[in-house]
C-alpha cells in the first residue's frame, strides 16, 4: 500500500468538497465518487481508455519485461511484462498547473 502525501484529499474529503460545489447531500456525492471509481476501474479492466474533456485521459500502458536485481538473494531476476495505469493531463489542465507552479 502506498502512503499519500500529507495534503492529499481522501475520497471522503473529495466527496465532501464535491457536495459543497454541487450543492448536493454528502451521501450523494460519496455515491458519485464511488460510482466514478468503479466505472473507471471497469473500463480500464476491459482495456478501454477513459477521456474526460478538460481533465485528461486514464489508460493502461504496457510495460515490457525487464531484468532486475533481487537484493535479498543476490541474484538477477526477470520482472514480467505488465499493464500499468497511466493518467495524462488534458492540455488545459496542464496549462493551469503550470501557471500555479509559476505563481501566476
Amino acid at each position: 500500500m502506498t502512503s499519500q502525501p500529507p495534503d492529499a484529499l481522501t475520497g471522503t474529503q473529495f466527496a465532501s468538497r464535491l457536495a459543497r460545489t454541487l450543492d448536493i447531500p454528502e451521501y450523494a456525492a460519496r455515491e458519485i465518487v464511488r460510482g466514478f471509481s468503479a466505472t473507471l476501474n471497469d473500463c480500464l479492466a476491459q482495456g478501454q481508455a477513459v477521456q474526460i474533456m478538460g481533465l485528461g485521459t486514464f489508460e493502461l500502458h504496457a510495460r515490457p519485461a525487464r531484468a532486475a536485481w533481487d537484493v535479498s538473494r543476490g541474484q538477477r531476476i526477470v520482472q514480467p511484462a505488465r499493464l500499468a495505469p497511466r493518467f495524462r493531463f488534458a492540455r488545459l489542465a496542464q496549462q493551469r498547473l503550470t501557471r500555479l507552479e509559476r505563481g501566476q
